[in-house]
């Protein structure tokens, strides 16, 4: 059969031509961006109910909707948190569960449960995407605020405009208030007709709330049935009511005043100093940044035409992003490619360098193919793991093309067909094993879970894919070739091929002739001394700095403000513009903005956990090349925080991979919430006495709120209850909701108010008058300070929930302290051992998940050894070679410690990437050396003849697909790339240090397998 293949040779190079070009066109369609996407697998379930405090929320929305949720598989847990008027649920799916069909029930639940809900509640809101990227933002800005209050209305076409665009999700406008419709209706109108607020609200209902009609049989056809009723809110004013005291109707707008507002302001947003509008397009999952960044921005400017006083500023392009990241990594690339061939030249023919750097692109273009179908893009992780390949995607065709040319050498005077076919076949097993070895070393890091994992997992994808494809390519087109060239007759020079072909034919020599000469003579002294100068080395990772995800060193820094309770959005922003003129104050700074009230919009990797009037966010840009972001923020984090010291302040800059918590997390778990605050608030003392660093929490002080206690026998005596109380107090504060209608074809919100002018400046008791029952056809009132008193009470604003139980997290971050996490754990300690039962403390944070990643990832480290281990024992038909070839990847973890101590680079995410590539990497050219020897053995050669020949015969393979793979990451591991740095030392120290061990320890510790070996057998 393959034979017949190699006969075929150019219709094999035709349809590896047709490969090249699908595979080419598929590689080019590939989705470009920054970093992968991140899969979340999490439901969000948000339901507003107006008016209602947290406990009320918590009562009455969340525990509702959680317990329908009980018992539903797949879930992992389910958070909340019960705010004002707002109840917002977090579930998070588990990742071996089907998200799709998990999701759907939890829809599906949800939607049951919304019939148990109070009827002022709205719908509960199901999601369960969290939203595309943003690709672009923009600032609109002004000299004042009003200026920009004008161009409203431009605004929202401008929204609508770009949301029609193909891939655009959705488009977030910060700064200023949405509009909402207002009925507000006049108590003494409404006494003087005998009507009050609950028959206004009825009649409302009554008219936009119909029932659909659907359709009849006339005339043997279908005809559709409509009602005249009103659609447009805006028509409220012309309904009609029957007035008891005249008898007669009489017109909503005789009773109040229709009005079109703006809704409460949310975000306060500037821009340099400047009123600014944010304007942030995200955009659907799976696309390609660059073009789709042209869409919107050609079709945002335009034909845009600002008004005088306004102007357009670019704010973010993630393309901009994309394009600096590409241009270096595609560099970075192609000088790999450059240094590739020029190596496989200095050991190779011409012809045969010819063929092994076709590998490449053969290769790469072979593995794309299923690229789209494992959603796997083209991003920073995807590339680097290109490059990864390029190092090792040509040992395969080296190995093969020198193992030809050899069999050409011995049948000179042969049959090329016979002599390509054992070329092939001395080294095909050796190849798959090897490269099964590279597949079961990178298949475990698709398998790593949470966001680590989604990270991650196109690095190992392309990996394995590449890899693959260059043994299919090796096995196939290198053959295929060397057999078309020689096909006539062996065409071999005695020359050794390569521009260092003598000087690698003299080392060959050397090594085999001398070097191997005496470690046969001692391998028991060589062997096991080198494997104890190998442990010694790994001391020196005790010495290496730590960091789990660099900084990007982006010129964005990201100050999130959290200030006392209380402090309403204008007095929130005059503190932050505080802070921005501090900011200025330093010279790094370049450019400042402001989003004050729910923070910057899902930019730059940064949220605020609670955002309200008292939450806000500054972003400031710096001078990268006078200071990076890290030093920026160990220069003025602490000048920040002791010129504002109510406010929390933290400095933030983007993290290359997905986000951190703080170092020390503790969460008090409890039911009643009094207690959980106590035991916050005495946690958060101790910890406070022992360092200066600061201490948050996701519940906040208690604020002064006003609570209406009933007067219940007044009530009783007047036939009132109290759903009429809180109606009625509810219509004087904020007003009624009833949802969303149609005014002018849009959608806006109505909302029906009593006598705003009487309580603007609070809740005037004596001036609602609530109807009660009386003997004649006009009901009598009553005035509310008859019926309730009110009391000045401290109530909190947020009640978490982890799981059903109300759970207060404090969040942790060191000051000058060296043991802070140490003295966290003894206060947490200490605290567990006084607590009532029922409550619990748990001590968690930053380091809790990386302990669990490192945790897993040596579960799965251990899983690829097992598995090579297995692939290689079925080889050898043995137990213990199989341990040998291991061995190898224990010298070359060595050497990557090593590089990282000389260096001074940090282990990090990455650098532990690396190591597991090595797993993969290294292996193969001790299972191709121990197959050589095994075959020389089989043919009647002495052990240490075996030996000796084997190392002649395969320096040469050995060391260029050392330096090809050193050569692809050396670009990479000699650039300022604080991601991928680590990586790459960890895989060419890695390489470097094992290739020499192999050549000198691994003979040896051969030598001593195979005697012990030959022992069992006798």
């Amino acid at each position: 059969m393959f034979e017949g293949f190699l006969k075929r040779g150019r219709l094999m190079v035709l349809l590896f031509f047709v490969i090249f070009l699908v595979g080419s066109y598929l590689f080019y369609q590939l989705p470009k961006r920054e970093i992968p996407e991140f899969t979340a697998n999490i439901v969000t379930v948000s339901t507003v109910y107006p008016g209602a405090e947290a406990a009320v929320v918590e009562s009455d929305i969340t525990d509702v909707l959680e317990n329908a949720l009980d018992q539903t598989k797949g879930i992992e847990n389910i958070n909340s948190v019960s705010t004002q008027e707002f109840s917002n649920i977090i579930i998070e799916i588990n990742d071996g569960a089907d998200f799709r069909r998990t999701a759907d029930e939890v829809k599906q639940k949800i939607s049951d449960a919304a019939s148990s809900l109070p009827e002022e509640a709205f719908d509960p809101v199901v999601e369960d995407e969290l939203g595309g990227a943003p690709v672009a933002s923009y600032m609109f800005t002004a000299d004042s605020f009003d200026t920009l209050l004008d161009y409203q209305e431009n605004m929202e076409k401008l929204k609508q405009k770009i949301e029609n665009l193909n891939g655009v999700s959705t488009v977030t406008i910060k700064g200023y208030s949405e509009k909402q419709a207002v009925l507000k209706l006049d108590s003494e109108s409404l006494a003087d007709n005998g009507l009050n607020a609950g028959a206004v609200i009825e009649a409302v209902n009554n008219e936009y709330k119909t029932t659909p009609l659907g359709e009849t049989a006339q005339d043997g056809t279908n005809v559709r049935l409509s009602l005249n009723n009103f659609t447009d809110i805006s028509e409220v004013t012309n309904l009609t009511l029957l007035s008891p005291v005249t008898n007669n109707t009489v017109e909503i707008g005789d009773l109040g005043e229709f009005a079109i507002e703006e809704k409460k302001q949310e975000d306060i947003v500037t821009y340099n100093g400047k009123p600014a509008y944010s304007f942030t397009v995200h955009i659907e999952s799976g696309l390609d940044i660059p073009s789709i960044f042209e869409d919107v921005d050609s079709s945002l400017k335009e034909n845009l035409s600002l008004p005088d006083g306004i102007e357009l500023q670019d704010y973010y392009s993630q393309k901009a992003d994309v394009d600096l990241i590409f241009d270096d990594l595609i560099r970075e690339a192609l000088i790999a490619v450059i240094a590739v061939i020029i190596i496989t030249t200095l050991g190779l023919t011409l012809s045969g360098a010819f063929i092994v750097s076709l590998a490449i692109p053969f290769s790469i273009t072979l593995g794309s193919i299923p690229l789209p179908w494992l959603g796997v893009d083209l991003n920073q992780i995807s590339i680097i793991g290109l490059i990864i390949a390029l190092g090792i995607l040509v040992d395969d065709a080296i190995v093969v093309n020198d193992n030809i040319l050899r069999q050409y050498k011995l049948q000179r005077n042969g049959n090329a067909l016979q002599a390509t076919r054992d070329g092939v076949k001395e080294v095909w097993g050796s190849i798959v094993t090897s490269t099964l070895a590279v597949v079961f070393a990178f298949s475990p890091l698709v398998l790593l879970s949470g966001a680590n994992g989604s990270f991650i997992r196109s690095l190992p994808s392309v990996l394995i894919l590449t890899i693959v494809a260059s043994m299919i390519i090796s096995l196939t087109l290198v053959p295929v070739y060397q057999y078309s060239v020689n096909r006539k007759k062996i065409r071999i020079s005695d020359k050794e091929p390569g521009f260092l072909g003598k000087p690698l034919k003299k080392l060959g020599d050397y090594y085999a002739d001398t070097l191997l000469a005496k470690i046969v003579k001692r391998p028991l002294l060589i062997g096991i001394g080198g494997i104890v100068l190998t442990t010694l080395i790994f001391f020196q990772a005790f010495f290496v700095p730590f960091e789990f995800f660099p900084a990007a060193n982006k010129k964005e820094i990201t100050v999130s403000v959290t200030l006392p309770t209380g402090y309403s959005l204008e007095e929130t922003h005059a503190a932050l513009e505080e802070i921005e003129s501090d900011l200025l104050n330093f010279p790094e700074t370049e450019e400042t903005a402001v989003f004050t009230g729910t923070g910057v919009p899902r930019l730059f990797s940064e949220t605020i956990d609670n955002p309200g009037e008292n939450t806000g966010q500054i972003v400031a840009r710096i001078d990268t090349g006078a200071v990076s972001s890290e030093r920026f923020i160990e220069n003025h984090t602490n000048d920040i925080r002791e010129k504002h010291p109510d406010a929390d302040i933290f400095l933030n800059t983007i993290i290359q991979g997905p986000p951190a918590g703080a170092p020390v997390t503790v969460k008090l778990s409890g039911n009643d919430f009094t207690k959980l605050n106590s035991l916050k608030n005495e946690l958060t003392q101790q910890i406070s006495s022992v360092d200066t660093g600061v201490i948050t929490d996701d519940v906040g002080d208690p604020v002064s709120s006003i609570q209406y206690n009933l007067d219940r026998t007044q009530l009783t005596e007047n036939n009132v209850t109290s759903k009429l109380v809180s109606d009625a107090i509810r219509l004087a504060a904020n007003g009624v909701p009833l949802g969303t209608f149609k005014e002018n074809g849009e959608n806006i919100d109505f909302l029906i108010k009593q006598d705003e002018d009487i309580h603007e400046n609070g809740i005037q008791l004596s001036s609602i008058e609530v109807p009660v029952q009386g003997e004649g056809p006009v009901p009598e009132t009553i005035s509310m300070n008859e019926l309730v008193n009110e009391e000045t009470v401290a109530q909190y604003q947020t009640i978490p929930r982890e799981n059903g139980t109300r759970t207060i997290t404090v969040r942790a971050y060191p000051g000058e302290s060296d043991t802070f996490k140490d003295d966290v754990e003894n206060i947490v300690n200490s605290m567990r051992d006084s607590v009532n039962e029922g409550y619990t403390l748990t001590l968690g944070g930053e380091n809790e998940d990386q302990t669990q990643f490192f945790v897993e990832i040596s579960l799965l480290f251990l899983v690829v050894m097992v598995l090579i281990y297995i692939t290689i024992a079925f080889q050898f038909n043995s137990l213990l070679l199989p341990l040998l070839v291991l061995g190898t990847v224990y010298l070359a973890v060595a050497g990557a410690v090593a590089g990282l101590f000389v260096t001074q680079t940090p282990f990090s995410f990455m650098a532990t990437m690396g190591i597991v590539s090595l797993a993969g990497i290294v292996v193969r050219n001790s299972v191709v050396l121990f197959e050589f020897i095994e075959q020389r053995m089989r043919a009647g050669l002495s052990r240490a003849e075996a030996v000796i020949e084997a190392g002649r015969a395969r320096i040469r393979p050995i060391l260029l697909t050392a330096f090809t793979a050193i050569a692809a990451l050396l670009p990479v591991a000699a650039s300022d790339d604080p991601l991928f740095k680590p990586l790459a030392i960890c895989i060419v120290s890695g390489v470097l240090f094992s290739t020499i061990l192999t050549l000198l320890i691994v003979p040896a510790l051969y030598i001593l397998v195979d005697k012990l070996r030959t022992r069992k057998e006798a």
